[in-house]
């Protein structure tokens, strides 16, 4: 990574304000559109929405106050509604781009070990540098045990070694179902 970071801290003047002129948030809105390198979406909040950050740093996507990271729940919450929404939210591939990696790395910063698919489009907009991390923290989250998964074949044997028992019932092959 050569040159020099990339800046994205905004001006106290480019945040929005609350009682402001709807004019004058929509030209602070694309200064942070500029800066932040993400598109204005049509229709987006020009203010805070109440009962939520304050900060733009609290926000996948400061531009236009969508997704919210600011807690754990909040940031794991913003990943799969970004997910969700994002081909009909965005036009641009930079921006959700830009959006799924601050969502990524709030992640990150919350403690939550992401999982990503590279067969999903938008994950593979994830920066390699980004993805490189989340490998980093899926294995420490492997080596301290937690979240660790069964591998599939595991688990199919298992489940055919249930379902050939006497024993198995019902529910116990609906949990196993889950897992396959």
């Amino acid at each position: 990574m050569y040159g020099p970071p990339m800046r994205t801290e905004i001006a106290k003047q480019d945040e929005p304000r609350d009682g402001a002129e709807p004019d004058v948030n929509r030209e602070r809105q694309k200064k942070r559109s500029k800066r932040f390198g993400i598109e204005v979406v049509e229709g987006a909040a020009l203010t805070f929405p109440s009962g939520f950050p304050r900060k733009l740093s609290d926000y996948g996507d400061p531009v236009n106050l969508k997704f919210p990271t600011e807690s754990k729940k909040r940031a794991a919450n913003a990943r799969v509604r970004f997910k969700q929404f994002a081909n009909e939210t965005y036009k641009k591939t930079k921006s959700k781009r830009v959006v799924h990696n601050r969502i990524v790395e709030a992640e990150l910063r919350h403690g939550i070990t992401p999982s990503i698919d590279l067969d999903d489009p938008l994950d593979r907009l994830l920066s390699s540098s980004l993805r490189r991390r989340v490998a980093e923290a899926q294995k420490k989250s492997a080596q301290k045990g937690a979240g660790l998964a069964w591998p599939k074949d595991l688990a199919a044997d298992l489940a055919d070694h249930i379902e050939d028992s006497s024993q198995a019932t019902g529910p116990i092959r609906q949990t196993f179902g889950t897992i396959l």
